[in-house]
């Protein structure tokens, strides 16, 4: 575990659900980040919350490095951001 306390993002499950749906019609070319745009995240992880779940929730990877990107957003939304009632 790290030393340093990793930030949170904290949203209710409505203002997710509110986010899915406003991603409903959108369409955007996938970015899949490298490793070392995940250090850049860290940094603030509210400014990049948005696209992180849109890339979770609306693109499928269509190929293995993509694969393994979405798999490192998904870590990364599990660290970063606590859904709350």
């Amino acid at each position: 575990m790290d030393a340093e306390k990793k930030k949170v993002c904290i949203r209710t499950f409505a203002e997710y659900d509110a986010l899915l749906e406003s991603f409903e019609g959108v369409s955007i070319e996938p970015y899949w980040p490298k490793e070392e745009d995940f250090v850049l995240f860290e940094q603030d992880p509210e400014k990049w919350m948005v696209f992180l779940i849109y890339m979770s929730e609306m693109v499928e990877p269509d190929y293995i490095k993509a694969e393994y990107s979405k798999s490192r957003i998904n870590k990364f939304l599990r660290e970063h951001l606590v859904l709350t009632d």
